[in-house]
Formats: C-alpha cells, sequence, structure tokens
C-alpha cells in the first residue's frame, strides 16, 4: 500500500481507528494546500465532458450543492462498478480537493475494515496528485 497522505487533524482521527486495520500503514503529512471556491469549482465542472448518464445527472446536482451532507449523499450514490472510470476520475477533479477532503474525513470516522483503509489510502493519493496539479497552476 502506497503511503496515506493525511493532514494532520485527519491523521489524529487515523490514529483512533483499531490498530488490526491501521497497523503497517505508512503516513505521509499532506503539506500542499490550495484555496479553492464556489466558482472555481463551478468552472472545473463546467469544463468536464462525461459519458455516463448517471453521473452527468449526478454531476448536475453536485453542481449547485453546496452542504457537505448533501455532496456526501451523492458521491455515496454513484456505482463506480457501472460508471466510466475515466468519468469518475474527472467528476473528482471537478468536486476538488475540498470535497475529497469531506469524503476522506467521512472515510475515517466509519472505517472498520482494511478494505476501507485501502478507500482512504485512494482518496487521499487522488487528493494529493491533485494538489500537487493545482500547485504548478496557481505558480
Amino acid at each position: 500500500m502506497a503511503a496515506l497522505y493525511l493532514t494532520p487533524a485527519e491523521e489524529r482521527l487515523f490514529r483512533t481507528l483499531p490498530d488490526a486495520i491501521i497497523h503497517g500503514c505508512d503516513i505521509a503529512q499532506e503539506q500542499l494546500t490550495f484555496q479553492d471556491s464556489y466558482d472555481r469549482r463551478r468552472m472545473r465542472f463546467d469544463l468536464i465532458q462525461l459519458k455516463t448518464p448517471e453521473l452527468f445527472e449526478v454531476a448536475r446536482r453536485l453542481q449547485g450543492s453546496t452542504s457537505s451532507d448533501e455532496i456526501l449523499k451523492l458521491v455515496d450514490s454513484i456505482d463506480i462498478r457501472t460508471a466510466d472510470p475515466k468519468d469518475v476520475s474527472r467528476l473528482f477533479f471537478a468536486l476538488g480537493p475540498d470535497v475529497i477532503s469531506i469524503i476522506i474525513n467521512q472515510l475515517l470516522s466509519t472505517a472498520a475494515t482494511s478494505d476501507n483503509i485501502d478507500d482512504i489510502g485512494a482518496f487521499t493519493e487522488m487528493r494529493h496528485d491533485m494538489l500537487t496539479s493545482l500547485q504548478q497552476i496557481s505558480s
């Protein structure tokens, strides 16, 4: 497993999980930040082109969402087994690092298995890659 890129607050939450599921995990502190905004997120949504009809509908609803609970509910409704993987990547790109952080915190709050830790790792890696990319663009 690759390192989990966690913020200090996320790492504190991670350390409360059972040893049996976090044993052997490498933690790298996420030091990159990006000041996102509703307008930037809306612009990213305008740029993406989705082929999966269900994801297109979810994206339309996510574009106007500002509530963390609503965003989590919509993201949870995505069936990634039937969606085009590129569409899923595009959708998370449009959501941006702040929303991915909300998802990571939710996953950390409910993690009960090593599979959950794998999911958290995938999301932290996605956020880290996105933050790296956004740092290069804004420099």
